[in-house]
């Protein structure tokens, strides 16, 4: 078994700066080849199932013309349990004269707030919370032009510039 040290290959007189010079222009050359800036935004290439889901429209989550003209019993029946710890006004806030009571009702993160009188059970309007008009029509199933409900813009009151959202008023007497 032979245990000599192994010689260097280093030679004397060879300057040590070289080796630097070569290992910054073999990570100048990766860089260039492996793309190591990025692309242009026209250039970079966009994953097809993020700008599927850009472009389609807002889906559907509360058909409110359904709910048009339905008591608040009824809504609960197709909506669910309401978000509320309250679901109803308590025996003193009816006996103090209480004219309405609310239920928000959730799905997909998107709220409807559903004001009723809890005398009548009549539902007197809903609101669909958000800051996008078009996006809340979609979701609410809603069209401008219609003669069982109103829609009413509901502007911030610090910026009358944006909206929070839509509020749905039945047309229908007594509703």
């Amino acid at each position: 078994m032979n245990l000599k040290p192994r010689q260097s290959t280093w030679r004397m007189g060879q300057p040590r700066y070289t080796v630097g010079v070569m290992v910054a222009c073999f990570s100048t050359i990766l860089i260039a080849c492996g793309g190591g800036g990025s692309a242009p935004a026209s250039e970079a290439r966009q994953d097809p199932a993020i700008v599927a889901h850009l472009s389609e429209p807002a889906p559907i989550l509360f058909d409110v013309p359904f709910l048009i003209g339905k008591s608040i019993d009824e809504v609960r029946e197709a909506l669910g349990r309401p978000q509320d710890r309250s679901v109803e006004p308590t025996e003193l806030q009816l006996a103090v004269g209480i004219g309405e009571w609310s239920n928000v009702f959730t799905r997909n993160g998107q709220d409807l707030l559903v004001t009723f009188n809890p005398r009548t059970r009549k539902v007197v309007d809903l609101f669909l919370d958000g800051t996008d008009r078009a996006t809340l029509m979609r979701r609410g199933n809603l069209t401008e032009q219609s003669h069982e409900y109103q829609i009413e813009v509901v502007r911030a009151l610090r910026d009358p510039s944006t909206i929070t959202g839509l509020k749905i008023i039945p047309t229908e007497p007594g509703l």
